[in-house]
């Protein structure tokens, strides 16, 4: 029972980051090793804007790899980022950490969340897919979105979703602390 209660919590943490009324999540990353970069810019604390959410980058192990922690209050969770670079546009992949974030919505399936990344100085503003206009301009997939295509399909869609930028993403904004 506390294996389902620690999933459910866990679950709840990575809903409230993406802070959709529908997520996205792909089965496959969004990269291949030739379109990962890191940028230092990204590291340190983020505060959310109107909200009391931090987002932590660190580079991990000397890699092209953040490792984010995520605190919203008292309850934290990690993820592996890696910054991606798409025709010119960069976007966060993010993977649930082993041990410090859940694995999975379902206990069998990892899952990769993804976020436009606009960052000027001391301003970072992440824009999630919104599931809701995929659901009404791109084919009637429902709320909660798993793309199970290979890396190369769903970097089509990426850019499907960025000639609709206005309206195929929601955005958060945060602010270096």
């Amino acid at each position: 029972m506390k294996h389902v209660t620690k999933l459910f919590l866990m679950f709840i943490l990575l809903s409230s980051l993406l802070m959709l009324s529908g997520c996205f999540y792909t089965l496959n990353p969004i990269y291949t090793d030739k379109d990962v970069v890191f940028d230092p810019a990204l590291t340190g604390d983020w505060v959310q804007v109107n909200g009391n959410r931090v987002l932590a980058f660190a580079q991990e192990g000397g890699e092209n790899r953040y490792r984010l922690t995520y605190r919203d209050g008292a309850a934290t969770q990690e993820y592996a980022v890696h910054l991606v670079e798409l025709e010119g546009r960069r976007f966060l992949d993010f993977y649930p950490s082993p041990g410090g974030a859940p694995k999975s919505l379902s206990p069998v399936m990892p899952l990769h969340a993804i976020a436009l990344v606009n960052q000027t100085g001391a301003s970072l503003k992440l824009s999630f897919p919104n599931s809701q206009w995929m659901t009404r301009n791109i084919a009637p997939l429902g709320e909660d979105i798993v793309f199970t295509g290979t890396t190369e399909q769903t970097q089509q869609l990426l850019r499907r979703l960025l000639e609709n930028q206005g309206e195929a993403f929601i955005a958060l904004d945060f602010t270096r602390r």
